[in-house]
């Protein structure tokens, strides 16, 4: 497998007060292409925090970060912006859907800020993502005539949308009913299967057994790594 992504010496902290509070200690990971990776730990373990970091969203205070063997680290936040849209997508747990939008105009917002896309394509490819996550009859639907599990269908395809090689869930079962919540990870495995890199934080152990690898954190600190 090729590499993906790799963190060398990671560091996070938070200045609160006079003090910095260390939450992610020298973490070194290494993910490759197509794998499905559970990330757990306790509520405070910084599972969040190193997912926002392999996303972009957020930077160590030390440490090297290559995605695809570029060093992501010093890069401007216009530049890690633009890898962001094109390379990773992302799923909450909240959906984190704009509810003035309509499912069809949701999914489409993300390539409205990759120049790769063409706007003539924009309805195609959207109609075709709602298709592939059994969604094409609610295209002109807002998100609040939908279920839990619909949203969060939405949300998925919204960040497919610009084929990412990373997809990113933050807890993406944590709001939907057991049934729902198998429904979500049978098409999130599903997307690994056909070769995206899955990563996914979550509380639940029965989440984290259908994944292939799994990765605790305690303290800001990898504690396991393996099957």
């Amino acid at each position: 497998m090729n590499t993906l992504i790799a963190l060398n010496r990671v560091n996070k902290s938070f200045a609160q007060a006079a003090n910095n509070d260390a939450v992610l200690k020298d973490i070194d990971l290494t993910i490759d292409d197509g794998e499905s990776i559970a990330i757990l730990g306790p509520s405070g373990s910084g599972k969040s925090t190193l997912l926002s970091i392999i996303g972009l969203l957020d930077e160590p205070c030390k440490g090297e970060y290559l995605l695809r063997t570029e060093n992501v680290t010093s890069l401007t936040k216009k530049q890690k912006s633009q890898l962001r849209n094109r390379h990773i997508g992302w799923i909450f747990q909240n959906f984190n859907l704009i509810a003035s939008m309509t499912v069809l105009e949701n999914v489409i917002q993300p390539m409205r800020f990759n120049a790769d896309i063409k706007p003539a394509e924009y309805i195609a490819r959207a109609q075709s993502v709602l298709a592939q996550v059994g969604l094409a009859d609610k295209s002109n639907s807002t998100p609040d005539k939908l279920s839990g599990g619909q949203q969060q269908r939405v949300a998925i395809a919204r960040a497919l949308i610009n084929e990412p090689a990373l997809i990113l869930a933050d807890e993406p079962t944590g709001n939907l009913d057991q049934k729902t919540g198998e429904e979500v990870m049978n098409l999130l495995l599903s997307l690994s299967a056909q070769g995206t890199t899955l990563v996914i934080v979550t509380h639940d152990e029965n989440v984290a057994l259908r994944c292939q690898r799994k990765i605790r954190i305690l303290d800001g600190q990898v504690t396991y790594d393996g099957e």
